[in-house]
């Protein structure tokens, strides 16, 4: 969540070919308008009325956290900072270029042919973003997050960056019954940890499921309506060594974005230094080791009724599996539902795999607070459901 002090402008050669705009623009909205109809399932600014209980009522965490299978052939199926989508491209040159040269160290590409081979591994669709709890208050703002990663070497990079858009209650909820009416009309169960979506995996990226979808968010999400972008750089050296940041967007131009709870805009991860440490009295980093009540301010970290993304600096987020790999259930500090699941398929326990909802190498990892922010997403979009 920062610019770090590595941060690098990166030219616009881009710009060039984005401004052929007008047929490209034309073509989009054809294959939008074909994706559509094949569908048959709303896009857009489509009326509430239209989706009533049908299928939201059946909503699980499988239909609004979306893993994709890794984009082993970056082909021009999966959608890339460069897609064209609403309003211009997915993640304009201009916010690009403020972003550090590449997320991965071990990568050969920098600046902007880097950032263009990026492709989306995430999607995660949620009609309250930032709001504690599970209520469905008046100010709650809708947004849908896309998680871009590269490929090196045959692996993912060990780096991620996080797109967010803000979109209106009427299209996101056109998201979710899309997606939840494909899975049941293919007899797919939802009783599963979150993991990569069975049917993205059964069908493939090319599949009809996919392609069908990645149509929906190009018409959904773009330059246009992207508020912010969120990064991780895995940098040189043993041990692993983390940078954070993010950027506020309005109208294509990025702006510096304060680490939540911090007055800086970057934050590090080297070994066990922190840099800055973050001043809240939930911060379990600060505590001497085998302090007993490390474990209680993780799992408030990990709740969604005490915590959110922008409630707590990026590194102590990020930190909480390593504390919490082996603590026994019952804590009164944990998150627990039992009208929604929010188990997790995981980290394979590695202590340096930081990833919440994307890839450490090949192996796909889901955070338990992924799961727990799920879960509470759930809740509002049933609840949606029954209030129309």
């Amino acid at each position: 969540m920062l610019a770090t002090p590595h941060s690098r402008h990166l030219k616009d050669t881009a710009d060039t070919k984005m401004s052929r705009s007008n047929l490209a623009s034309a073509l989009l909205s054809f294959a939008i308008l074909l994706a559509g109809c094949a569908d048959e399932s709303p896009v857009g600014d489509v009326a509430e009325d239209d989706l009533n209980s049908r299928t939201i009522a059946a909503i699980a965490p499988i239909d609004i956290s979306l893993l994709l299978p890794p984009p082993i052939d970056p082909s021009p199926t999966h959608l890339a900072p460069a897609t064209l989508a609403r309003g211009g491209a997915m993640i304009p040159t201009a916010v690009l270029g403020v972003l550090p040269k590449k997320l991965d160290h071990a990568s050969a590409r920098e600046g902007l042919a880097y950032y263009q081979s990026l492709r989306v591994v995430g999607v995660r669709l949620d009609p309250c973003a930032g709001a504690l709890g599970t209520e469905m208050t008046v100010g709650c703002t809708p947004q849908v997050r896309l998680v871009f990663q590269g490929m090196t070497a045959g692996t993912t990079d060990d780096g991620a960056l996080h797109a967010f858009y803000r979109v209106t209650r009427a299209q996101i909820l056109s998201l979710v019954d899309f997606t939840v009416r494909e899975r049941l009309a293919r007899n797919v169960s939802a009783d599963v940890p979150l993991g990569v979506h069975p049917v993205a995996v059964a069908e493939g990226i090319r599949g009809r499921f996919v392609q069908s979808f990645f149509a929906k968010l190009q018409a959904l999400c773009g330059a246009e309506n992207l508020e912010r972008v969120t990064f991780i750089v895995r940098e040189a050296g043993r041990p692993k060594a983390w940078a954070f940041g993010q950027f506020a967007v309005r109208l294509g131009t990025p702006t510096p974005l304060a680490v939540p709870t911090l007055s800086s805009d970057s934050q590090s991860l080297r070994g066990d230094a922190v840099s800055p440490m973050s001043p809240h009295p939930d911060n379990f980093l600060s505590l001497p080791p085998f302090d007993p009540t490390a474990v209680d301010r993780a799992l408030r970290i990990e709740n969604p009724n005490f915590h959110t993304p922008d409630t707590m600096a990026c590194v102590e987020c990020h930190q909480t599996q390593r504390v919490l790999a082996l603590f026994p259930s019952g804590n009164r500090n944990e998150f627990r539902r039992s009208d929604v699941s929010s188990a997790v398929i995981g980290n394979d326990r590695d202590p340096e795999n930081i990833h919440f909802f994307s890839y450490n190498g090949m192996h796909p990892s889901v955070s338990q607070r992924t799961g727990n922010e799920t879960a509470a997403a759930v809740v509002r979009f049933r609840s949606l459901a029954r209030g129309r």
